[in-house]
């Protein structure tokens, strides 16, 4: 059971204009599965008895993060008339609509940003061997990023 609702995972996403928000129960339980690996069962399972402290606050907003991570690439198809706009604006008096979507490297620069954040707020429950960038972020391309 994630720490997360999907109402959250929506305000960090800023998906303000959607009403369905069954779409994100999928991503959720994949971040909450991923954070569950990432910190260990135990951890997992304190955050999600706790009602209120640092755990379950870090680890509610982990997988948020992982959330959105995971949902961005449905979010942001070009078929859906949606997604995440880049840049917007009327072209001509007539009030013609340009709207740009993220290219698939702007898609996976975000992931990759998404992935850092969630694992900075999680940085203190770690379980070993987690220490830097956790090594199964699930993108092939995925590469380390240095932490200076």
């Amino acid at each position: 059971m994630p720490v997360a609702d999907t109402a959250y995972v929506a305000q960090v996403g800023n998906f303000f204009d959607v009403n369905d928000l069954t779409y994100l129960d999928s991503p959720l339980r994949r971040a909450s599965r991923i954070i569950r690996r990432w910190i260990g069962d135990s951890s997992y399972a304190e955050a999600v008895a706790a009602t209120t402290g640092d755990l379950r606050e870090a680890v509610r907003e982990a997988e948020a993060l992982i959330a959105v991570r995971e949902a961005l690439p449905a979010v942001n198809r070009h078929d859906t008339g949606k997604g995440i706009t880049v840049t917007s604006g009327t072209n001509s008096p007539e009030g013609s609509h340009t709207t740009r979507f993220l290219a698939p490297e702007e898609v996976t620069q975000e992931q990759k940003r998404l992935t850092k954040a969630a694992v900075e707020m999680i940085s203190d429950y770690l379980l070993a061997g987690y220490s830097q960038m956790p090594a199964p972020v699930y993108y092939a391309d995925f590469e380390q990023e240095s932490t200076e």
